[in-house]
């Protein structure tokens, strides 16, 4: 209920995509859509914008979805990210039952170093962003997370229109945010999307750890690979016992 006015509880599904979609992730999307009307009926309506520039693209799809439905849940699905149906039905079952605000999935990125990195931020205690090191297998709270597979709640968007009614871009962006160094950097538009959010206050940032998810970057990046990854790192860490050289026994 959001100013006395009853939603449908419904699911709007959106995607970005450019010029083309990878097959696997067709078949997994219409696997979703065919799996979910057959038994759940969650998702009430679809909807996708072509383009390279993802914030102005998930910008108009928030707009259309506040201006020409009334359904409670919008679902950001990237074309990249490789899932199953019944994680889509798990996300949704723990956003309802959890009364979450913005409730993602857990995929994991490359990053600057070539290393395999969730794409789940918290707050470290200088007030930064830092890659999120825990992984307890349900609901998280967070300082931000990728918006490839992830519900959010119409109030939140209500909520961000308002607040930010002087930006034509009200919800996603490219926000300057403060780097772990001290310098000031542009962040990706799902980061200022979150850094908006903390800012306003008064909602949560969640992702479900139980719900991992592939990411196609020319390879699958799963949990599995980035569990692997850590532990090789840290077996590299290690210092090496050296034994000492044996000496000749003196006759």
């Amino acid at each position: 209920m959001q100013n006395g006015k009853s939603h449908d509880p419904g699911v709007h599904l959106a995607f970005v995509f450019r010029r083309q979609v990878l097959g696997r992730w067709a078949i997994a999307y219409a696997n979703l859509l065919l799996q979910d009307a057959a038994t759940r009926h969650v998702i009430q309506c679809v909807t996708s914008c072509e383009g390279l520039y993802v914030p102005a693209n998930r910008n108009n799809m928030v707009r259309l979805f506040l201006d020409e439905t009334d359904f409670e849940w919008l679902f950001f699905l990237d074309t990249d990210v490789l899932f199953e149906t019944k994680q889509f039905h798990e996300l949704y079952d723990a956003a309802v039952e959890n009364h979450c605000d913005v409730l993602g999935g857990l995929y994991y990125n490359y990053q600057s170093d070539g290393c395999i990195y969730p794409t789940w931020l918290e707050l470290a205690p200088d007030g930064t962003t830092r890659t999120c090191g825990a992984r307890t297998g349900g609901i998280q709270n967070l300082a931000a997370l990728g918006m490839g597979f992830t519900l959010i709640n119409r109030r939140v968007l209500e909520a961000m229109r308002e607040h930010y009614k002087n930006d034509p871009w009200s919800w996603f962006a490219h926000d300057l945010v403060k780097m772990p160094d001290g310098s000031m950097d542009r962040a990706g538009e799902d980061t200022t999307f979150c850094q908006r959010l903390r800012e306003m206050g008064g909602f949560k940032i969640q992702g479900h750890s139980g719900i991992a998810l592939g990411h196609d970057k020319h390879t699958v990046l799963t949990w599995e690979k980035f569990d692997y990854e850590q532990r090789v790192r840290s077996e590299m860490a290690r210092p090496s016992v050296i034994l000492p050289k044996q000496l000749p026994m003196s006759a």
